[in-house]
């Protein structure tokens, strides 16, 4: 039998068009220079809600759309942009193109599409990578069309300036990069902590009822293989006999382990969307190791390597070998 998700799809867009409205008062609210973490993080919020409520129906305009004007938003509030009034202005028309494309999707009709995709590549390109890769791409090709001098004869003075060692400085392009690579200076208070931990273990128990809800334990996991390398193992021995199962419910529960230096906060701002719907447990892998025995990693004569006390064992992967 399908999952009716009609009503369910009305909420979403009710609530997406309640975000939306909070973005644009929170945008008009934001201030020239150093971003106010708390409202820019309220602004990425909207956003994340909108990605994941458009994941469950399959949105996949809107989830490119809005995942551009996140990542933008996520960087701004980690302090790698000052807040101009470009940006501002660029994030507000992303607003009204969000409202463009739900408006379309709700009633069935088209949108300009070609709007949505100048307002997506300005997102995308003002982003701090797109930022870097124009740098390094411009440098390049200044190089190559420097124009090439033959060799002609010196004097002896020209010779001796030329042979006298000098300061090595690195090119003004090098700078620019460094500079922009560089976070943007932060007061104390408004300081980030940096991510120490080398991953996450999750353990992730939905409830029987998380899919009648609309709800897809995997646009969870797209999220996560975001930040990096993602192992996914898979729980089934929840799963009845044939003729007792019921098509709506969710028997299957998950171990992911996410090697990636991220906040938990990332981490929780991904499951909040099903937070009432599951039973979950989040640790950190450098914590997980030191439970199994705080001893010194040594190796053994096949080359793994060892704890010195106990017998856990850490092969060359980080997997762990009991």
């Amino acid at each position: 039998m399908p999952v009716d998700l009609t009503e369910v799809r009305e909420l979403f867009f009710e609530e997406s068009f309640e975000s939306l409205d909070a973005m644009e008062s929170s945008l008009l609210d934001l201030e020239v220079g150093t971003a106010d973490k708390e409202l820019v993080n309220s602004i990425f919020r909207a956003a994340h809600s909108i990605k994941g409520g458009a994941g469950i129906f399959k949105f996949e305009h809107i989830i490119t759309f809005a995942h551009a004007a996140e990542t933008l938003l996520d960087e701004m509030r980690n302090g790698e942009h000052l807040v101009t009034q470009a940006l501002i202005d660029l994030l507000l028309r992303s607003v009204d193109v969000l409202r463009m494309m739900l408006s379309a999707l709700r009633e069935e009709t088209d949108y300009e599409v070609q709007q949505a995709q100048v307002c997506q590549n300005e997102l995308q390109s003002s982003l701090k990578t797109s930022i870097e890769k124009a740098v390094v791409e411009e440098n390049t090709a200044d190089t190559l069309a420097a124009p090439v001098v033959e060799n002609q004869p010196v004097d002896e003075n020209t010779a001796n300036t030329l042979a006298a060692p000098v300061e090595q400085k690195p090119p003004a392009a090098s700078q620019l990069l460094s500079a922009i690579s560089s976070p943007l200076p932060v007061t104390p208070e408004k300081s980030l902590p940096a991510a120490t931990n080398k991953g996450w273990h999750i353990v992730f128990k939905p409830d029987l009822s998380m899919l009648k809800t609309g709800n897809d334990p995997i646009n969870l996991f797209r999220e996560l293989s975001y930040f990096g390398e993602l192992e996914v193992k898979v729980d089934v021995s929840q799963v009845p006999v044939f003729p007792d199962i019921e098509p709506q419910a969710c028997y299957l529960n998950w171990e992911l382990t996410l090697h990636a230096g991220v906040e938990r906060a990332a981490i929780d701002e991904i499951f909040e969307w099903v937070e009432d719907e599951c039973e979950l447990h989040i640790t950190a892998l450098d914590s997980l190791l030191e439970e199994i025995h705080p001893g010194e990693l040594v190796p053994d004569k096949e080359g793994k390597a060892v704890l010195d006390k106990g017998e856990a064992q850490v092969d060359k992967s980080g997997e762990l070998a009991l």
